[in-house]
């Protein structure tokens, strides 16, 4: 440590913020210089220390236990997705490009490196500490046991585990740890909805592309199957012709114009992509890692939001192909108003509501690598409406 620490005081400060127990920061950091600078930038930015992660949550441990319980574990999780890409790119620190010199006196993180690997892996650092600003550490996942953490295979959950939803109407108790792909567990997925995916039809009936994580969110936000949007107006779930029936057909519309959008920048959305859809409390987060899954990420959220803030107009469902004949609106018109709060998705209505709102790009969550597409969310027990 000779030359790293200024005195005996500095290096005592230092291992007492570290902590006693292993998290996922010895799991990433091959090497000490990463990790001194890492936690320094860490502790000054946020006033966190590896100590208030010993064992927290499922993804924030030296050994990943699970699918992140909270947004706090959910930073940690990324962090570690973006380093495991960035070993697979064969990026890693090179201690003697480390500097362990780092003032409190500005918390602005900056990354500007020539070499891409160093700017790749700063930029996971930065992402992580910019998460941890905008989380709130929940004591009470510190020595979570293991065996409540959301993982990758199915299975119904242990009879001693804690309910995280309510039976109602029926509706089964909605277990995060036995969801494989699909945004919640597969029990509750097969008792209400035969997929998480929205389609979109072509007129011949063939489906032109799946789009997962449209439906994942939109199941997030309104507890309803994707299939119940699909076919609805002229652009929902459909190729789509016409002028947009109501503010929700106009969300669809304005998907479609942000997809082709995308599209002329070169990215390709029929491709398989690794983005994933994190959900806590009804409120989805879509993740993309390259430059074009965070673009599509961002039409996707977008079109779920506005969907769900609109009104459900029953006599749209399905309508007569007459109603959607005339030519393809141009995207230019493709503006229109986010819906109301007090307009939302369970509110039905017998008439259409027209208004405007711009469908751009939102920044999403920087790139990490996909694991599974999965969601967790704390209460799925709101009724589903119209059912």
């Amino acid at each position: 440590f000779n030359g790293v620490f200024q005195n005996v005081e500095s290096v005592t400060l230092f291992f007492d913020c570290l902590g006693s127990h292993f998290t996922w920061l010895q799991s990433i950091f091959t090497n000490f210089p990463a990790l001194l600078n890492f936690v320094n930038k860490m502790k000054c930015v946020t006033g966190l220390c590896p100590r208030d992660f010993e064992d927290y949550g499922c993804s924030c441990r030296f050994e990943m236990e699970g699918l992140p319980v909270d947004e706090t574990d959910s930073c940690c999780f990324q962090h570690r997705k973006c380093y495991e890409e960035a070993v697979e790119m064969e990026c890693m620190w090179d201690p003697a490009k480390i500097s362990t010199d780092f003032s409190c006196l500005t918390k602005n993180l900056t990354c500007r490196s020539g070499d891409p690997c160093e700017q790749l892996l700063c930029n996971c650092d930065k992402a992580a500490i910019e998460c941890f600003v905008h989380s709130r550490i929940n004591s009470s996942l510190n020595g979570l046991d293991v065996s409540f953490c959301p993982t990758l295979s199915a299975g119904a959950p242990p009879d001693s585990a804690p309910h995280l939803g309510n039976k109602q109407g029926g509706r089964r108790e909605c277990w995060p740890g036995s969801g494989g792909t699909s945004l919640l567990v597969q029990l509750a997925m097969g008792e209400f909805c035969d997929r998480f995916t929205f389609l979109q039809i072509r007129g011949n009936g063939k489906v032109k592309q799946e789009l997962p994580q449209l439906g994942e969110m939109l199941y997030c936000l309104t507890d309803r199957c994707p299939q119940e949007f699909e076919s609805y107006g002229c652009y929902c779930g459909q190729e789509g012709r016409g002028s947009p029936a109501d503010v929700l057909d106009r969300c669809c519309f304005s998907h479609h114009c942000c997809m082709e959008q995308v599209r002329k920048l070169g990215c390709h959305p029929e491709r398989i992509l690794r983005s994933e859809v994190v959900c806590f409390d009804h409120k989805p987060k879509c993740i993309g890692w390259s430059m074009c899954e965070k673009l599509l990420c961002s039409c996707d959220q977008t079109a779920a939001e506005c969907m769900a803030a609109a009104v459900f107009n029953d006599s749209l469902k399905a309508p007569s192909q007459q109603d959607c004949q005339e030519e393809t609106a141009p995207c230019w018109s493709a503006t229109h108003e986010r819906p109301s709060s007090g307009s939302g998705i369970g509110t039905r209505a017998s008439s259409s509501e027209e208004s405007s709102e711009e469908a751009g790009p939102r920044s999403v969550l920087r790139r990490g690598k996909r694991g599974a597409r999965f969601s967790f969310g704390k209460d799925y027990s709101a009724p589903l409406h119209g059912r």
